[in-house]
């Protein structure tokens, strides 16, 4: 048998094989109906389900099989970026980038930040430093006498506080009373005062102060003018205001009190007894002319007579014009006898003395 006929016959076998099969049949898709709702002239209310929204949960994308975790969500979080670069799926992870979300906390930060920053310039700039202080109704002080004391409790002409500039320049200048003060920018103070007018000078030892006409005292400053001139081997007798401690105990109790409620300035201020005060001026107008008067705690007061003795006629005008007489005669009589007395007094006109040491 040939090799041509081997051929024909392998085809017709193959051939034969093929039709012995059974043929597939192609299914075809069924063609829904749609079933249309009858209509009625009734309306009638739909019963709706509510749609649940859809959450789309994201699945992370790994080049390995091995579930990865979820990471909470916050308010700053990283976003994961994946790019695909080949058609095989190979992934390349890119930086992360944050996820910065601004709100009003942020803002009032910024804003905090900005004010600290703008008071801290304010209050240290030199241009705002008190320097220019101009000070009107002074009289016998100045200024430059003054300006150390508003430096001293003031830096910045933002931080002035009023209240503490005139209560220290009342401690220390209390024959200062403050009307007013007042602040301009960018470095000046105004401030008015009325200065108390010295009416007696009074001098003990070598320490001597004013009295002006209230009985209020005060070291003496500038040029006084006229003015009564009193001399004492005694202290000033004084309007007691405050508390004496007689002991230990008494003192600590002051002291208690004082660092509770301090002074006030007008607290602090000292006053000359009255009665005192009164008799100074009643016997100024007494005493012979360029004498000086004198005061002693027994005698009350007198001058300094001319003729080198001292003479004492009490605390009141009392009977001065019997006094007066009643001293010319000791006098005329120590004259004669050849006396020269140290000390006269006629405080009692029917007990008068007088001390030749």
């Amino acid at each position: 048998m040939s090799s041509r006929d081997q051929n024909t016959t392998a085809r017709s076998e193959v051939v034969r094989q093929r039709r012995s099969q059974p043929e597939r049949k192609v299914k075809m898709p069924e063609s829904k109906t749609e079933s249309r709702p009858s209509v009625s002239n009734v309306w009638q209310p739909v019963n709706r389900q509510p749609v649940q929204p859809i959450r789309h949960q994201s699945v992370p994308v790994s080049r390995f099989n091995t579930p990865a975790r979820t990471m909470p969500h916050t308010a700053v979080s990283p976003r994961k970026i994946n790019y695909k670069v080949a058609a095989n799926g190979v992934e390349t992870r890119m930086l992360s980038l944050p996820t910065i979300q601004f709100n009003w906390q942020w803002v009032s930060g910024i804003l905090t930040v900005i004010l600290i920053a703008v008071a801290l310039l304010l209050t240290n700039l030199t241009v705002f430093q008190v320097n220019a202080i101009s000070v009107d109704g002074l009289v016998r002080l100045t200024a430059a006498d003054i300006a150390p004391v508003v430096q001293e409790n003031s830096s910045s002409i933002f931080l002035v506080n009023r209240n503490e500039i005139i209560e220290s320049l009342s401690f220390a200048f209390p024959e200062l009373s403050v009307k007013s003060l007042k602040t301009a920018l960018p470095s000046s103070v105004k401030i008015v005062v009325t200065e108390r007018q010295p009416i007696l000078s009074w001098t003990t030892g070598d320490q001597t102060v004013w009295v002006d006409s209230e009985g209020v005292l005060f070291p003496p400053r500038g040029d006084s003018g006229p003015i009564l001139y009193i001399y004492s081997d005694d202290p000033m007798p004084l309007t007691r205001t405050a508390p004496i401690a007689e002991d230990p105990l008494d003192y600590l109790v002051i002291t208690l009190n004082r660092a509770e409620t301090p002074l006030t300035p007008e607290e602090a201020l000292k006053h000359m007894s009255p009665a005192v005060l009164k008799a100074a001026i009643d016997f100024s107008t007494q005493m012979p002319e360029g004498s000086a008067l004198i005061y002693d705690t027994v005698s009350g007061m007198g001058w300094k007579d001319a003729r080198g003795w001292t003479v004492f006629f009490g605390s009141t005008l009392e009977n001065m014009a019997f006094k007066q007489s009643e001293y010319q005669a000791i006098v005329d009589r120590l004259a004669a006898l050849g006396i020269t007395p140290t000390t006269i007094s006629v405080e009692y006109a029917d007990a008068p003395y007088y001390r030749t040491e």
